[in-house]
């Protein structure tokens, strides 16, 4: 499936043009661990290691979490809204997590989460960080 590797492309090039123009240090601390999962995201897919991609998804379900919120910059706060609307789409579309389906549902980390709702907190919070910046 090359759909998560077209989603992660894209993703990355994004998330390399906000580091580069982020001027928050922080901002850019948080860019900088999700271009580190991006990273292991390609190399996991491309050496087919289903544990390397498991692992590219736990930093990608933290990355969201953090940048939704301790982003303080506009851009990046948008951005993580554009990703948490497009992962709740795509779970919706697929029936599941992107990842799961490329790793065939691999697990590192034998803990059960809510995911949809922590996503769907997660929108709130952000759409209302966006609305008060």
């Amino acid at each position: 499936m090359n759909n998560i590797l077209l989603i992660c492309l894209i993703a990355h090039i994004i998330t390399l043009y906000l580091y580069k123009e982020s001027k928050d240090s922080y901002d850019k601390k948080i860019l900088l661990f999700m271009i580190l999962g991006q990273i292991i995201c390609f190399y996991g897919y491309y050496s087919k290691n289903n544990k390397i991609i498991e692992l590219s998804h736990i930093i990608f379900f933290i990355s969201i979490i953090l940048g939704s919120l301790f982003f303080k910059e506009k851009y990046n706060l948008l951005y993580v809204l554009i990703v948490l609307i497009a992962t709740v789409t795509t779970r919706i579309i697929f029936n599941d997590c992107l990842f799961r389906i490329v790793n065939k549902n691999t697990k590192l980390i034998n803990i059960k989460l809510p995911h949809g709702l922590i996503y769907n907190v997660l929108l709130i919070i952000i759409i209302y960080r966006i609305l008060i910046n």
